[in-house]
Parts: C-alpha cells; sequence; structure tokens
C-alpha cells in the first residue's frame, strides 16, 4: 500500500523514438483522477540513449506532477520484452507498488481509466483487468475502406467476462502475477511481438484470473503508415505467426497441428472468397487478402518460423 492507505499503483510504458506520442500519452496518465490511488509512472527507452529523458521530465512539470514519483531508464537490448521487463524491475525498485498496469506510448487513457482498472481487479476479485482500447488516428479520418472494414477496432466483451489472455495497450494487474512469472516476459521473442499475450497466457494457466473491464478506456493513436492496406496484411501475418508459435509452445506438437491446420483454413477461406467478392468493395479485398496473409503466418509459425514485425517504427 501506499500512503495513507492508498493503493500504489505503476503505470509502466515504453518507448523507442516516438517523441509526439509518447508525450500524448504522458499527459494523459499524469492528469488521471485517481480515487484511493497512489499514482507512479516508469518509463524505459529502447534505445539505451535517454533521448526522451527529458520529455518525460517535461511532461511532468507540465502536468504539475511530483517528479519524486516518475522514474526513467534505457535498456540497450532492442525488443520490446527487453523493455517490458526493465521497466518492471525499475518501478519494483523505485516504487514497490501493488498493482502495475501498462500503456502503449501510441496511447492516451481517458482521465478515470486507472480507477476503473483497479476498481475492476477489486469488483472481479481478480489478478489481471484487460481494458479497452479505442482506435484513433493521428492524421484525421483514415480512407471510408478502412472504417467500414473496421480493421482497427478490437474484440469487446461484456465487462467482467473472464479471458484466457490479455494485451499490455491496456492492461492492469496484481503485483503476485509478476512474482509467480519472473521474467513476466519472454525475451527469446524479441522483435516478434506476442511476449504480452505469452506473458498472459502463462498467468491464465497458472491459475490466476483475468477480466475485462469495459469502462476501463485508451484509445490507440494510429498514423497514416499503418493505415494502409499493406500494414493491415503485415498485420494479419504476425497475428497468425505469432498464434501458431505460442499453440507451439503451449500443447506440443498436438498446438503446432492445429496451428497449421487453421492456417490451411484461412489461406482456403480467403482465397475462395477474394476473386467473388474483394472486386466490388476494398474493404472486402483487404479482408480476404489478410486470411490469406494470417493463414500464411500460421502456416510458417508451425514450422518455427517467427515473423520480426517490430524492427520497424511507425510514426515517429
Amino acid at each position: 500500500m501506499g500512503e495513507a492507505g492508498l493503493e500504489r499503483v505503476c503505470v509502466c510504458a515504453i518507448t523507442l523514438a516516438l517523441l509526439e506520442g509518447l508525450a500524448r500519452m504522458l499527459a494523459s496518465v499524469f492528469a488521471q483522477r485517481c480515487e484511493g490511488i497512489e499514482l507512479c509512472v516508469a518509463v524505459v527507452e529502447n534505445d539505451g540513449s535517454g533521448a526522451m529523458r527529458e520529455v518525460v521530465a517535461e511532461a511532468a512539470r507540465r502536468a504539475g506532477f511530483d517528479g519524486g514519483r516518475v522514474a526513467f531508464g534505457t535498456e540497450g537490448r532492442r525488443g520490446i520484452p527487453f523493455a517490458r521487463n526493465a521497466a518492471l524491475r525499475l518501478a519494483e525498485e523505485r516504487f514497490s507498488p501493488g498493482v502495475f498496469a501498462f500503456i502503449d506510448d501510441d496511447e492516451t487513457a481517458e482521465a478515470d481509466w486507472l480507477s476503473r482498472s483497479v476498481a475492476a481487479l477489486r469488483e472481479f476479485d481478480a489478478d489481471v483487468a484487460q481494458g479497452r482500447a479505442e482506435p484513433a488516428f493521428v492524421d484525421g479520418e483514415p480512407a471510408g475502406w478502412v472504417v467500414r472494414g473496421g480493421f482497427f477496432r478490437l474484440p469487446r466483451y461484456a465487462h467482467g467476462a473472464e479471458l484466457r489472455v490479455a494485451f499490455t495497450n491496456n492492461v492492469a494487474f496484481r503485483r503476485r502475477v509478476l512474482e509467480a512469472l519472473r521474467p513476466m516476459f519472454d525475451e527469446s521473442l524479441g522483435m516478434t511481438g506476442a511476449d504480452d499475450s505469452e506473458a498472459f497466457m502463462r498467468a491464465w494457466r497458472s491459475g490466476f484470473r483475468i477480466v475485462w473491464a469495459d469502462d476501463a478506456v485508451t484509445h490507440e493513436w494510429t498514423p497514416a503508415s499503418r493505415a494502409r492496406a499493406r500494414w493491415v496484411w503485415q498485420r494479419g501475418y504476425r497475428v497468425g505467426n505469432s498464434m501458431a508459435l505460442l499453440a507451439w509452445k503451449f500443447d506440443g506438437w498436438r498446438g503446432r497441428a492445429r496451428g497449421l491446420g487453421i492456417g490451411v483454413y484461412r489461406i482456403g477461406k480467403g482465397s475462395f472468397f477474394l476473386p467473388i467478392l474483394g472486386p466490388w468493395r476494398k474493404e472486402l479485398g483487404v479482408l480476404y487478402v489478410r486470411h490469406v496473409c494470417y493463414g500464411a503466418g500460421a502456416v510458417m509459425g508451425a514450422f518455427g518460423r517467427a515473423y520480426g514485425e517490430y524492427r520497424k517504427v511507425h510514426g515517429r
């Protein structure tokens, strides 16, 4: 617990060359309405340079946030799981919180995001609360096919619904989850992504309870470089690839066979419907090509081939 019986919560974030996004995200975090919460913030830059240190300090000064409750660190090993583990270590060493939260540096949080996340942990006696991330676009409304296809809209569930996985774009979890999983994020995944889904799948398999916090809302800001068909297809490939790799990791040969079967099915589905429906509406064409890409990624994952999506930084 924090001061005067407050629940001490540390918001963790990692960043790499995303100056405007980081400043925007921090402003929303420092502006949180934290009823019953002592808020701390830990930011780790994933190139070892420390170039973002002043961005963090300036955001805290502008918000009038206590600089003693802000920690900045660097992680020279390039890769998301390295940086996420470094952020957790920094948070533990500086603040020893009872609850950790993660938000991405391309997101902003609604003013009651953190209090709603912690409330969900309490209300449902949960170990992990996964919040809702709504799409937003840096350069204004995207092309019509992007909106109609819903390519950036994530799944949504009933408040309090139990899940088997969670993601660091909007999550809060109790300290005991970290203590059970050390190291929390699998550093062998490097640039492939999915280290967060792998971590929370392990948490669920270890008996920890994950719930959906529908009223804990963040907004994910997509740059123009991602609001394109090519990126949608690349993301489809990566998601399929990660699904198959994790199925293999957790369920062995049975999981590998399942990933391969899903991949073949998605390739077949996309290939069948693409020439029939694709020419009529662009969003359908993009959708069915994404099916093929997802399937191809799953097939490659079933054979142990990982795709390093995060070697490129969008929205610098």
